[in-house]
C-alpha cells in the first residue's frame, strides 16, 4: 500500500464522527489541565524552581511508568531501546524546554510567556522546512511575520522592563518545544511515547544535582508539585499525544491556542497578575496569526473533502438501465422526490425520452399512418 493511501485511510480515520467528538471532547479538558500548570507555580509557597523541577519529575517518572507498564507490559524494555538517538536527542530538547518554560515563567508574566509559545506551529513550520524540507504554504510565511511581531512587541516591551532574562528564557523554550515535533515527524515509524521518560529523568538528575540535600518543601508546594508532574505532565500529555492522532493539525493548533489563553486568565482572574500593555499587544498578533492559519486549513481541508466526495460519487456511478431510469422518474411523479435508489444525470433523462419518443413513434404514429392508409384506400376502392 502506497504512502498516499496510508494518509487518505488515516484521514478517513479521523473523519469519524464518534472518534472526532471524543477525541475534541478530551482535548479540551487537557487544554484545560495543562493550562493550570502557571496557576499552580504561582500558588507555591517558598519552593524554588530546582525543588519544584525534582519533585515534578518524580511524580512525572511514576506516572510514566504505571502508563508503560500499562501499555507495552513485558515488552517496555524493548520499546525503551527502539526509540533510539533520536528519542534520546527529542528527550534532551523537551527537557531542555521544560527548565527554561519554568525559569521564564518564574521571571516574566504567565501572559508574556505563553503568548510567546503560542508562536510554536510557526517555529515547527520553519525548523521542519530547514531539516525535514518540508514546503512553506504563503499564507504560512504571511502568519509568521505577523507572529513574528507580535513575539517581537513583547520581547522588546520585557527587555524595556528589565526582563530580560525571562524573555530570553521564553524563546529557549519556543525553541525546544517547536523542533521537539520535528523529531517525531522524522521518526514516524518509531512509537516515541517512552521519549517522554528522557526529560523526567535528566530534569530529575539535574535537580537533585543542583540542591543535593536542600530538599524540604512545604506540604502545599510537594501536592502542587506532583499534580504538576503527575497529573499535568504525566497523563494530560500522554493522552495528547494518543488523541492528537484522532485531530487535524489545523484543529491540534486551536486547542493549544486554548491552552495558552486560559493559562494568563487563570493567574490573571484569581491571583491578580495582569499583563503588561506590549505583552497584550503582541498577544493579540500572535493570537490572530494562529487563528487565521487554521481556520484557513481547515477552510481548505473540507473544501477538498467536498471535491474529493463529489469526485467518488460521478466515479462510483454506474450507467442505469432503461427500466431503472423508468422507476427513478415514476418515483419522482409518486413523491414528488428524488428516488433514494438512483439519480438521474441529464444524459440518463435525455436518453430516456429519446426512447420514448421512438416507441411513440413506433406505436402511436405507425398506427395512425397505417390506419389513414386503410381509410385512403377503402375510399380509393369506393369510387
Amino acid at each position: 500500500m502506497s504512502i498516499e493511501n496510508n494518509k487518505k485511510i488515516e484521514i478517513k480515520d479521523k473523519l469519524k464522527t464518534p472518534n472526532r467528538i471524543l477525541a475534541m471532547t478530551l482535548m479540551i479538558l487537557i487544554a484545560v489541565l495543562v493550562s493550570l500548570g502557571p496557576l499552580l507555580l504561582r500558588s507555591m509557597e517558598d519552593a524554588d524552581v530546582w525543588q519544584i523541577l525534582f519533585y515534578r519529575s518524580v511524580s512525572w517518572i511514576a506516572a510514566l511508568c504505571m502508563i508503560l507498564l500499562f501499555k507495552y507490559r513485558f515488552n517496555l524494555l524493548k520499546n525503551i531501546h527502539a526509540i533510539g538517538k533520536w528519542g534520546v536527542i527529542a528527550g534532551l530538547l523537551l527537557a531542555f524546554a521544560q527548565i527554561t518554560y519554568i525559569q521564564a515563567l518564574n521571571n516574566i508574566t504567565v501572559a508574556n510567556t505563553t503568548f510567546v509559545l503560542s508562536a510554536i506551529p510557526f517555529l515547527t513550520a520553519l525548523v521542519a522546512f530547514i531539516f525535514l524540507r518540508e514546503k512553506i504554504k504563503l499564507i504560512t510565511l504571511l502568519m509568521m511575520v505577523v507572529a513574528g511581531s507580535g513575539i517581537y512587541i513583547m520581547v522588546s516591551g520585557g527587555i524595556r522592563g528589565g526582563n530580560a532574562y525571562g524573555n530570553f528564557m521564553a524563546l529557549l523554550t519556543l525553541a525546544g518545544f517547536a523542533s521537539f515535533p520535528v523529531i517525531l515527524r522524522k521518526n514516524r515509524h518509531i512509537d516515541m511515547l517512552p521519549t517522554m521518560l528522557v526529560p523526567a529523568l535528566i530534569i530529575g538528575l539535574v535537580g537533585l544535582c543542583v540542591k543535593g540535600n536542600d530538599l524540604n518543601i512545604s506540604n502545599n508546594d510537594l501536592i502542587l508539585s506532583f499534580i504538576w508532574g503527575g497529573v499535568i505532565n504525566g497523563f494530560a500529555h500522554t493522552l495528547f499525544i494518543a488523541v492528537s492522532r484522532k485531530l487535524l493539525a489545523a484543529e491540534i493548533t486551536l486547542f493549544m491556542l486554548l491552552e495558552f489563553i486560559l493559562s494568563p486568565l487563570w493567574v490573571w482572574g484569581l491571583i491578580g497578575e495582569v499583563p503588561a500593555k506590549d505583552t497584550l499587544t503582541g498577544g493579540i498578533f500572535v493570537i490572530f496569526a494562529i487563528i487565521m492559519i487554521a481556520a484557513i486549513e481547515l477552510f481548505n481541508f473540507n473544501k477538498k473533502q467536498q471535491s474529493d466526495i463529489s469526485e467518488k460519487t460521478v466515479n462510483d456511478r454506474r450507467i442505469l438501465s432503461n427500466e431503472e431510469i423508468k422507476v427513478a422518474v415514476k418515483n419522482i411523479n409518486e413523491n414528488n422526490k428524488p428516488s433514494n435508489e438512483f439519480i438521474l444525470t441529464k444524459n440518463e433523462i435525455e436518453r430516456l425520452i429519446r426512447k420514448d419518443m421512438k416507441s411513440w413513434i413506433e406505436n402511436y404514429m405507425s398506427k395512425t399512418f397505417k390506419k389513414s392508409l386503410e381509410e385512403y384506400f377503402s375510399q380509393t376502392n369506393k369510387r
